[in-house]
């Protein structure tokens, strides 16, 4: 079975190793400093006498070189805005995250612990706005939370706040966010990874959903330009957004009479798309194999009939642990289950798509913090140099904003896994995708 495989930067790993290499090997032994010297009153040269001087033992020593990474000489709390969600699960995931880094990992950067300011968020551009305004007035360091999608990028770049989370911005101002100091990439790069897994895997034609709103519409657009780029061919089909319920049968017909050689769906976030998508996929005639977004509950419900089709996913599947790429993410795997065991309202995996995300949110962003060059955490310093992060993602792999080719022009973003549905109910583990190409 092909695997999908991203190499990320290793060219550029290679050169800095070649590099210092080639410093250390190179490298000559510096010369003594010429000695300070005196002269006599002597006119004649041959009388005239040399001292040498001791080091001043009270002159400052130069300053050590900097390291790379967060030093912080007073730790303390770092206040950061959370956008809470009226999801069940979404808050007390964020919360354990946030216990794990303050309390498991001892905080970052030397100590220092998250302070959590939250503010529910409505589902509304209004109420995350507000949201906004009361993360600047308490003075947060950055903005986090799945509902970021709802929130203008303007408006956090004329804050000079930064924003970390997972989702994907659905507004149409994020298609065109030129800072990666906004965590989090726009919708068309979201798809843009799926799109590119499928043509490796030998897809060339595929039938898209994109919801019936302007950012659906702008999504469509961008997605069909990412596409052809990459040697795919999409024709977008559009649904109704929540909270209408689109005839997902009618829409399936509508998207297989091109035929293509795949269908997929960008985003199914609202009641009943992931079943009605499902549903469609299995009973309408000559559907070919799909792609979908986060529908693992019904692709688990279901993986007996839909065997051979795909998802993307950011959440944990049957089989996460031993298909994980490497001791660490089964580790993190592992870490996640355990911290979630006990959470009333969390499944481990399939009811809540973003789940492993929203609980790796607070661990993310230490690591992000932790990677930068700073020695203070002030709002300022973190949104100057977030498009710098390297780090860790957790339960997934390295992510390197700085190192890609689009660094600095869209939001920098965690990755998600591309997986085939088997018929026995497990998920055959394909890769790690990066949000963005």
């Amino acid at each position: 079975m092909k695997r999908i495989r991203y190499l990320i930067g290793v060219l550029l790993v290679f050169a800095l190793v070649a590099a210092a290499c080639g410093d250390d090997d190179g490298a000559e032994t510096p010369e003594s400093e010429p000695a300070a010297e005196t002269t006599s009153s002597a006119l004649d040269a041959e009388d005239v006498t040399t001292t040498t001087i001791a080091p001043d033992s009270t002159a400052p020593e130069p300053e050590p070189e900097p390291t790379p990474g967060c030093i912080t000489e007073s730790p303390g709390a770092v206040k950061i805005g959370y956008l809470g969600l009226p999801l069940p699960g979404n808050d007390e995931l964020f919360a354990a995250g946030v216990d794990y880094v303050n309390d498991e990992l001892g905080g970052f950067c030397g100590g220092n612990t998250f302070e959590v300011v939250t503010c529910m968020s409505l589902f509304t551009p209004e109420s995350t706005v507000d949201c906004l305004n009361q993360f600047i007035a308490e003075d947060v360091v950055v903005a986090t939370g799945l509902t970021l999608l709802f929130v203008n990028p303007n408006d956090l770049t004329s804050a000079r706040l930064a924003s970390f989370g997972a989702a994907p911005g659905s507004v149409p101002e994020a298609e065109s966010v030129e800072s990666s100091t906004h965590f989090f990439p726009p919708s068309t790069a979201f798809l843009g990874a799926p799109i590119a897994a499928m043509g490796e895997l030998g897809f060339e034609n595929g039938g898209v959903f994109f919801t019936d709103n302007a950012s659906g519409q702008s999504s469509a657009e961008t997605a069909a330009e990412l596409a052809d780029g990459l040697g795919v061919s999409i024709t977008p089909t559009f649904f109704a957004a929540a909270p209408e319920v689109p005839d997902w049968s009618a829409k399936m017909l509508t998207a297989v009479a091109s035929g293509p050689d795949f269908v997929g769906a960008q985003i199914l976030s609202a009641p009943g798309d992931c079943p009605g998508f499902i549903s469609a996929a299995i009973n309408t005639p000559n559907t070919p194999p799909f792609l979908a977004a986060s529908c693992a509950a019904d692709a688990i419900a279901n993986a007996a009939d839909i065997a051979g089709n795909y998802i993307y996913s950011f959440t944990i599947l049957p089989g996460d642990e031993a298909n994980a790429p490497t001791d660490q993410v089964a580790n993190e795997v592992g870490i996640y289950r355990d911290a979630v065991a006990d959470l009333p309202n969390v499944a481990i995996g399939g009811e809540f798509g973003y789940a492993r995300d929203v609980f790796g949110t607070a661990i993310n962003l230490a690591r992000a913090i932790e990677s930068l060059p700073i020695t203070e955490i002030t709002g300022d310093t973190v949104y100057d140099n977030l498009p710098s992060a390297a780090f860790d993602v957790f339960m997934a792999g390295p992510v390197d904003c700085a190192a890609r080719p689009d660094a600095g022009q869209t939001g920098c973003g965690t990755n998600m896994w591309l997986y085939e549905i088997v018929a026995d109910g497990t998920f055959v583990n394909l890769g790690l995708l990066p949000v963005l190409q």
